[in-house]
């Protein structure tokens, strides 16, 4: 029998979306402590160069390997469509566990968004969410993504998506905010009033 262990974890919520000036992924790290006897998870936020980040929810054994494909066959000149369907292949196989969100801007300054399923299967997608509340965060996603954001206004709505899918729990101290820009000029911004909890997320 296995001896239970107490373990830090993370409860993560992550909001990615993509429009034409780049990529921003919201991330909550909600910490908790709790007593299992399962495997450690692994939630981690991972640089495969400085234009492509994955993040990834699975166990601590199954999540590295996938990590170190990316990277090698990133290495190896593949694009970021390539080495999700490659990643897909092998989750389907290994049958593992794992769910990850690929954001990059490609070598032709064009920006991505890509979520597989514990299935393995993939999308390329304008937006994404996943972690404990992402149903939530996937409706208010559908009714307020518009395809033509800047970047400033697509930080904001990563943002309220994520104060509107985790509610009271939405702190400053636990959110990371990433964005990868293209190199094409922004839009003008709409403007939106900003909730102070949220300014020095969004204006650093």
């Amino acid at each position: 029998m296995s001896q239970e262990k107490s373990l830090s974890k993370y409860n993560l919520n992550i909001v990615g979306v993509c429009t034409p000036y780049g990529v921003v992924l919201a991330v909550e790290r909600d910490s908790v402590t709790h007593t299992t006897n399962s495997e450690s998870k692994f939630h981690g936020i991972l640089a495969i160069n400085e234009k492509i980040i994955a993040v990834a929810i699975g166990t601590e054994s199954e999540v590295p390997p996938l990590i170190e494909y990316a990277i090698t066959k990133h290495n190896d000149g593949q694009s970021l469509g390539e080495i999700v369907i490659g990643l897909s292949n092998i989750m389907r196989v290994e049958k593992t566990n794992v769910e990850l969100i690929f954001a990059g801007v490609t070598t032709d300054d064009v920006p991505e968004l890509w979520y597989l399923t514990k299935l393995g299967e993939y999308n390329r997608v304008f937006y994404a969410a996943f972690g404990s509340e992402r149903d939530r965060a996937r409706y208010f996603l559908n009714v307020k993504y518009k395809p033509l954001l800047s970047l400033q206004d697509t930080k904001r709505l990563s943002l309220f998506t994520l104060r509107y899918a985790v509610g009271p729990r939405f702190q400053a101290k636990n959110i990371d905010v990433i964005e990868i820009p293209t190199t094409k000029i922004k839009m003008p911004s709409w403007g939106d009033l900003v909730p102070p909890e949220m300014s020095s997320l969004i204006h650093r």
